[in-house]
């Protein structure tokens, strides 16, 4: 747009503008209004749910509470890679808790994936294939409501 000299001239948007504007125009019916993200103004402590997910070429799972849940993987021709995982294991976990009759407000997720939770709060893959998941989390937040938090937990600290 910034060497764009006339004023009704059109701009192109390319395919993936194009795939994310569509995604868009069908979530926000089903949104729940206007919706201000306010994972920053509470702390850890105050999450009314706290779950921890992880990734591996072979499964992924999360667990909450006493209660943990894992996926096999099995081969597929589509190459993924472990990001792209980590960001699934993410989104099966959130799409659990919405599920929940009584969905909490404030949801804390632990990853050890430094990049999923870079890409979570800052909302932007650099990869198309990234933007799936990223896509499905950000349709059950403005959907649900839920106020996300995604935190790092080191390796060494991931137990």
């Amino acid at each position: 747009m910034s060497s764009k000299s006339l004023t009704n001239q059109g701009i192109f948007i390319n395919r993936d503008v194009r795939q994310d504007l569509s995604w868009l125009v069908e979530v926000i019916p089903q949104s729940i209004g206007v919706l201000f993200v306010n994972s920053l103004m509470w702390d850890n402590a105050d999450a009314n749910l706290v779950i921890w997910s992880d990734a591996c070429l072979v499964g992924l799972g999360f667990c909450y509470a006493s209660q943990g849940f894992v996926y096999r993987i099995c081969p597929s021709p589509v190459l993924v890679d472990i990001f792209f995982l980590e960001l699934v294991a993410n989104m099966s976990a959130i799409f659990y808790v919405a599920s929940l009759h009584h969905p909490p407000h404030r949801l804390l997720v632990f990853s050890d994936s430094l990049d999923s939770v870079c890409v979570l709060n800052t909302l932007l893959a650099s990869e198309a294939l990234h933007n799936a998941p990223l896509r499905g989390i950000s349709e059950i937040v403005l959907t649900t409501g839920i106020d996300l938090r995604v935190w790092h937990i080191s390796r060494v600290d991931n137990v």
